[in-house]
């Protein structure tokens, strides 16, 4: 019987994924995360689907089971929303 050599090749990808939201005639939408413990951007739900391209029932469960911050009654934070879908969000105002 003859013994038969296995190699095996593992490859690691990484990613980095920015989004850069540029904010026209207004500042940035600012509130106090309970979460983070920190004045945090934020988004709308309506905002954060179209941004991270999913759907509202998706980011509802994602905010029922706290993966992502809610602010107030009808906002996400932006810095949860980031960590959970591993991307750095940068804003720029004109």
């Amino acid at each position: 019987m003859t013994e038969t050599n296995k190699r095996r090749t593992e490859i690691t990808i990484e990613t980095h994924s920015l989004t850069i939201i540029r904010i026209r005639g207004g500042k940035t939408n600012m509130a106090f995360c309970e979460n983070c413990r920190r004045n945090a951007q934020f988004f709308t739900p309506a905002q954060a689907v179209l941004i991270f391209r999913v759907n509202a029932e998706f980011l509802d469960e994602l905010l029922r089971s706290s993966e992502i911050h809610a602010v107030g009654k009808n906002a996400v934070c932006a810095a949860s929303l980031a960590g959970y879908f591993k991307q750095e969000i940068r804003f720029v105002e004109d």
